[in-house]
């Protein structure tokens, strides 16, 4: 093959490649800005009691009674899978969780927060919130 050949050949590579590379980067760039929402509903909701790390280690959690829950383990204390609809549920208070007496019903405090400007429905918050989460579970 010469080599105007091989050329023509990854060009063509290349350009087939192309709309496959333009649709991830905005693929991309929503996912970062998910995450990004989330990792701020979680420092304006959760760090006072479960920390700046996600680990339990909040300000609050010395006054509490029960400590908070490590947030970078859930996948690893549930078989390495991380129980996404679980973690939503308990979030937005459908699913109760024993032990967690103090922690705010969060789809109330989201929903009453969705009519002021740059709120988002509290689902989609919860979601980002719970999609971070995720994000951030230890190996």
């Amino acid at each position: 093959m010469t080599l105007g050949k091989v050329a023509s050949v990854f060009g063509l590579a290349a350009l087939a490649a192309l709309p496959a590379l333009l649709a991830a980067a905005p693929a991309q760039a929503r996912e970062d800005e998910v995450l990004r929402d989330g990792r701020q509903a979680y420092q304006e909701n959760c760090t006072a009691c479960h920390g700046d790390s996600a680990k339990g280690d909040g300000p609050m959690a010395e006054i509490l009674t029960i400590k908070p829950a490590d947030l970078t383990e859930i996948a690893k204390k549930n078989g390495g899978v991380f129980p996404f609809w679980r973690v939503y549920g308990i979030i937005d208070n459908t699913i109760p969780m024993k032990g967690h007496a103090y922690m705010p019903n969060f789809e109330s405090r989201f929903r009453s927060e969705e009519q002021k400007p740059g709120y988002a429905p509290s689902y989609l918050r919860i979601l980002a919130l719970t999609h971070w989460l995720e994000s951030i579970q230890e190996k």
